[in-house]
């Protein structure tokens, strides 16, 4: 067991060591600085969807819209109520398919 253990505290010890070198050849990715200026435009992106207040973050969501007013706000309840069963599987091919 004692060798066993050691063997694995050993590793354990090079694998921490093997992945400090693999990142000294990462600094040379602070050429991809000038990137940096990319990064504001992600977080403005998620920003965007979310200043609508969430109405525009469902209309590019198709599975949300088709389901409220493709689907029919009254016919959606009837078939997810009738056919509990099938609420994902086959309720939302159907509804899909119509709508197409």
């Amino acid at each position: 067991l004692d060798a066993a253990w050691k063997q694995s505290t050993a590793q354990k010890k090079r694998a921490p060591r093997k992945p400090s070198v693999p990142k000294e050849p990462k600094q040379p990715k602070e050429p991809k600085e000038p990137k940096e200026p990319k990064d504001p435009k992600d977080p403005k992106q998620p920003k965007d969807p979310k200043k609508p207040g969430g109405s525009d973050p469902k209309d590019p969501k198709d599975p949300k819209d088709p389901k409220k007013p493709g689907g029919g706000s009254g016919e959606q309840p009837q078939p997810g109520g009738e056919k509990p069963k099938k609420p994902g599987g086959d309720g939302n091919p159907d509804i899909t398919l119509p709508e197409e």
